[in-house]
């Protein structure tokens, strides 16, 4: 084997190694789409419970249903899930607490100010107090 060669296949190990390391340190792109998914569905609740919120105070009761919030004109629109288009979960719990539900695909990424919304990866329920939308 010649010099070359030698300098040639070790050029190659260092690149592919490179490579390696790089998908597991930042994870594959697949990983990242199922993050973004779940960031998206963290900032529809949050949309959700302001809406939910709004509409408490303007009519001092809890909607039944978040087609209420819309009929209403709390909110434009109701937003459903990114990747199946189902309508996120809602229940009234109390008169004074409701609870969002969304299937999310992998565990929340720790971050400041978002300790409310952590969620693992699977089906997660938030219960919400009223005027607690963050």
């Amino acid at each position: 084997m010649t010099v070359n060669r030698a300098l040639a296949w070790a050029g190659s190990v260092v690149a592919v190694a490179a490579v390696a390391a790089g998908l597991y340190i930042a994870g594959a792109p697949s990983d990242a789409r199922l993050m973004r998914l779940d960031e998206q569905r963290v900032r529809d609740l949050q949309r959700l419970a302001r809406a939910v919120d709004a509409y408490r105070v303007a009519t001092g009761h809890l909607p039944s249903s978040l087609a209420d919030t819309v009929k209403s004109q709390r909110a434009e629109r109701s937003p459903v899930d990114p990747e199946s288009g189902e309508p996120y979960r809602y229940e009234v719990v109390s008169a004074d607490a409701y609870r969002l539900c969304a299937q999310f695909a992998r565990p929340s990424r720790e971050l400041p100010g978002m300790s409310f919304w952590k969620h693992d990866a699977g089906v997660r329920c938030f219960d919400v107090p009223v005027n607690a939308a963050k």
